[in-house]
């Protein structure tokens, strides 16, 4: 250790007489680890709070649909419209869909519904939701079953069993005239995503179930790809379009959600920059704690200049001296932030309203990136407060300040 640095934490050990500075150094070190540990905690969650969604988005949809200008594909084309994306690299397996919307009706109660049309047996490739099943089984929906979500069977007291009116918007003619289609099936099973959007609004059954339900008959909506990489899902689907040519295109999991992941994204940088201004707050402490040391240790500064220490190694001692208080303090809501991420990662005690935030509880992903990028900031805002007062004390003449000591 250098000399400068030794002086330093000296002057860091608090001594009878001085409580004040003592006080002031403990505030000081006190506000920058509640903000270095807010950081991290509230950094934590809101990566948490992102990787779970994506991580549901993708168990419960599939990574790109390949869709036709003309709404609907031919269902005589589908083999053929198999084999030429599997041939697109990346690819990990196909499936068709159908897809209508549909008026969900049980006892008094209605509301708008999504109902999705799946192969059972390709879906298990495709996407995770039959392992969502949380009761009843996936297979049910051969037997012109229908699964529902969490969330549509609380809000509407529907339960495994119970038979459901969906009504589309497609029509047909009857001796009565011109009705709109309906179909009256049981709900075999209850499944959960954990995002309450879709287990509010998904009703999953088989393509010929939809297909009926709709009235087109031999016809599927698109076709479900899931590749190997999610995160290339874009380019991917890009290289697949190129490959079928016109009247097809596609769609992926990433720009069919990139509204909510830039909002999360724009949500976790604001908060970053309120909460760093603890920090900066706390800073300001650092510089009375230094300008009160400056003017305690007057005499020190002007003996050591007396006796030939630089200005330059002057300046020194009191960066140190704020170097370490933002070591402690950076350290200290190191501890505090990754200890209270820990609890709340292991033990879930706080609970979330789950229609609002799409979960019910606060979830926790402890980035390297994220603390790295806390502590440095952290580090440099400390070393900048620390600067002008340690250039009061290099620049002190100690002629002066010998004279009236």
């Amino acid at each position: 250790m250098s000399v400068e640095a030794k002086i330093a934490f000296r002057y860091l050990k608090p001594k009878k007489g001085k409580g004040l500075i003592s006080l002031v150094s403990f505030v000081s070190i006190l506000g920058i680890a509640l903000g270095v540990g807010a950081l991290i905690i509230v950094l934590s969650v809101m990566s948490g709070f992102s990787q779970h969604i994506k991580k549901s988005i993708v168990d419960a949809t599939p990574h790109v649909y390949v869709l036709s200008y003309s709404g609907e594909i031919e269902e005589s084309k589908v083999l053929y419209l198999e084999r030429k994306v599997k041939s697109v690299k990346g690819v990990k397996s196909v499936a068709p869909f159908v897809l209508a919307q549909a008026m969900l009706k049980y006892r008094d109660s209605a509301t708008g519904v999504s109902v999705r049309g799946v192969d059972a047996k390709k879906e298990r490739d495709i996407t995770n939701l039959p392992t969502k099943v949380v009761l009843g089984n996936w297979e049910c929906i051969e037997k012109r079953g229908v699964l529902i979500g969490k969330g549509l069977s609380e809000e509407m007291g529907i339960f495994v069993g119970n038979r459901i009116t969906l009504i589309t918007t497609s029509f047909r003619v009857t001796p009565f005239g011109v009705m709109p289609r309906s179909m009256s099936v049981e709900v075999c099973g209850i499944y959960d995503t954990g995002i309450y959007t879709i287990d509010s609004s998904l009703v999953v059954a088989s393509i010929k179930t939809v297909q009926k339900l709709k009235g087109a008959k031999g016809k599927v909506s698109g076709l479900e790809v899931s590749v190997k990489d999610i995160y290339k899902a874009s380019q991917i689907a890009d290289e697949i379009t190129k490959v079928l040519g016109y009247p097809y295109w596609t769609n992926d999991w990433i720009r069919m959600n990139k509204p909510l992941f830039s909002a999360m994204k724009l949500e976790k940088f604001a908060m970053f920059l309120v909460l760093v201004l603890i920090i900066v707050v706390a800073s300001f402490s650092i510089v009375s704690t230094l300008s009160l040391t400056v003017m305690d240790k007057a005499r020190d500064i002007a003996i050591l200049s007396a006796i030939g220490m630089t200005r330059k190694r002057i300046l020194k001692i009191f960066l140190y001296q704020g170097f370490f208080m933002g070591l402690v303090g950076i350290f200290t809501g190191l501890v505090l932030g990754l200890g209270v991420c820990l609890i709340l990662k292991n033990y879930r005690i706080i609970t979330l309203p789950q229609d609002v935030y799409y979960i019910s509880y606060l979830p926790v992903r402890i980035n390297p990136l994220d603390i790295a990028i806390v502590c440095l900031v952290s580090l440099v805002i400390t070393l900048m407060s620390t600067y002008y007062p340690a250039k009061q004390a290099a620049f002190l003449n100690p002629v002066e300040v010998l004279r009236y000591q």
